[in-house]
C-alpha cells in the first residue's frame, strides 16, 4: 500500500492511495504519486506499508469541544467514509463521550465508548487507542486527532493504521518530534477543517 503524505483529506479519491503487488510495482506507483497535486498541495513523500484484508472499518476522533471546554471523543462503526456525511444522514451512528478536563479519558469512559461502538470483543485494543488519541491531543496541543478508517482485518483486532492530527496553535503538523510510546496510535498528521467542530455541535442531543 502506497499513500501520499499531504496535509489534507481525500487522498484516496484523488488517486493518492494505491495498491502494489510487488516491490517493482510499488516503486512505479510511488513515482507516479510523488509530485501529484492534491487539493493544492504537492506530494513530496509517500508512506509504504503492508496491505490488509479489511473486514470492518470504524471511525474515531478526539476533537476540541470549545463550548464544553473539554475534549470530545467521537466514534462510529461507519468508518472509511466522510464522517460529515454520516453526521448528516445517520447522526445516531456517532457515539460521543467527553474526556475529563483534568484526568483525560478515564478507563471506564474508554470502555463505555468501545462497547457503544460494538468493539466489546476487542476491548483492550480499543481502550488503548482511544486513550492514546486523547494523550496525543493533549501532548501536542492539537485541535483534532482522528483515525479514519480504523480497520479490523480478518486476522487482527482494530489497529490505528492511519491517523490525522491538526494543531491550530502551530498551524502545522504537530509531529515535529518522535512521539512517545503513549502516543504511537497516531502515525501521520494532516490538516483538517473546522467541519469536525460543526459535527460535534450538530451531533449533540437536543
Amino acid at each position: 500500500m502506497i499513500k501520499a503524505q499531504v496535509l489534507v483529506g481525500g487522498r484516496g479519491k484523488a488517486g493518492g492511495v494505491k495498491l502494489a503487488a510487488s516491490p517493482d510495482e510499488a516503486a512505479q506507483v510511488a513515482d507516479a504519486i510523488l509530485g501529484m497535486d492534491i487539493k493544492g498541495m504537492t506530494v513530496r513523500k509517500v508512506l509504504v506499508g503492508a496491505a490488509a484484508e479489511i473486514v470492518k472499518e470504524y471511525y474515531l476522533s478526539a476533537v476540541l469541544d470549545r463550548a464544553e471546554g473539554r475534549i470530545l471523543l467521537m466514534g462510529s462503526a461507519e468508518g472509511g467514509v466522510e464522517i460529515e456525511q454520516v453526521a448528516l444522514v445517520h447522526p445516531e451512528a456517532i457515539i460521543r463521550r467527553h474526556a475529563d478536563p483534568l484526568l483525560g479519558l478515564l478507563d471506564y469512559q474508554a470502555r463505555d465508548l468501545a462497547f457503544a461502538m460494538g468493539l466489546g470483543g476487542h476491548l483492550k485494543a480499543a481502550v488503548a487507542i482511544a486513550k492514546g488519541l486523547v494523550t496525543t491531543m493533549r501532548a501536542y496541543d492539537a485541535d483534532l486527532v482522528e483515525i479514519n478508517p480504523w480497520p479490523s482485518s480478518a486476522r487482527r483486532v482494530p489497529t490505528a493504521r492511519q491517523s490525522n492530527a491538526w494543531s491550530a496553535s502551530t498551524r502545522r503538523s504537530p509531529w515535529t518530534t518522535p512521539p512517545s510510546p503513549a502516543t504511537r496510535a497516531s502515525r501521520r498528521c494532516a490538516i483538517r477543517t473546522t467541519k469536525h467542530r460543526r459535527i460535534a455541535r450538530r451531533a449533540k442531543p437536543a
